[in-house]
């Protein structure tokens, strides 16, 4: 699986990754460099020299979304109540759905049928890694505070809850939302199934005395 090479020029680089974003949003299977650069206002060569084929710019194109997503995933968790995981893992659900909302474009091309091509590269793998053991993390340690039953797999848990969020994302990607539910606000609605999730499968914070 061909890398992008390391930029000369961080500016130049990241021009060129949202021009070819861009044009991925416009429906192009994959990203045209040439165009990209024209776009970006660099030069052919220097774009060639950072990407030397539209493979190399595509995935560019997805570590830049990734690493916005798991930004906001990390900064989302981060604000949430210190050693709640349970309200860890919710803000992290939340995190992926308010950047799906926020970030149209860049969560659709992260569904796409281009990204789906480099979905099993070392880079995503790198990404989906690190969401996943963070919210492991947090499940493990529910389980342990006893908000969580003793019997639960954890590994079913994440699977359902990633399911989830995925879902949720795709039916807001392809604009189905407000099908489903039953037109209410498709931003709180999904916020709210987030919110339902959490609660059936989690038991609130025992009270302090």
């Amino acid at each position: 699986m061909a890398r992008a090479p390391r930029p000369p020029s961080s500016t130049q680089y990241e021009a060129i990754v949202v021009a070819a974003a861009a044009q991925m949003a416009g429906k192009a299977p994959l990203p045209d460099v040439e165009a990209a650069a024209a776009a970006a206002g660099v030069p052919g060569h220097v774009a060639k020299a950072l990407f030397p084929s539209a493979e190399h710019l595509t995935i560019a194109v997805m570590e830049h979304a990734l690493v916005l997503l798991v930004d906001a995933v990390t900064v989302a968790t981060a604000r949430a109540a210190a050693g709640d995981p349970v309200a860890q893992i919710r803000a992290m659900m939340h995190a992926v759905l308010d950047w799906a909302f926020d970030n149209v474009d860049a969560s659709r091309l992260l569904l796409s049928l281009p990204a789906l091509r480099f979905a099993e590269s070392a880079m995503v793998e790198r990404y989906n890694t690190a969401v996943y053991e963070l919210a492991r993390q947090f499940a493990l340690k529910a389980q342990d505070e006893g908000r969580l039953d003793a019997g639960t797999d954890i590994e079913e848990l994440l699977l359902t809850l990633r399911a989830l969020v995925l879902g949720l994302t795709t039916l807001e990607a392809i604009e189905q939302t407000s099908v489903w539910a039953g037109g209410d606000d498709p931003r709180k609605a999904l916020s709210a199934a987030v919110d339902g999730y959490v609660d059936l499968r989690f038991r609130p914070a025992a009270a302090r005395g």
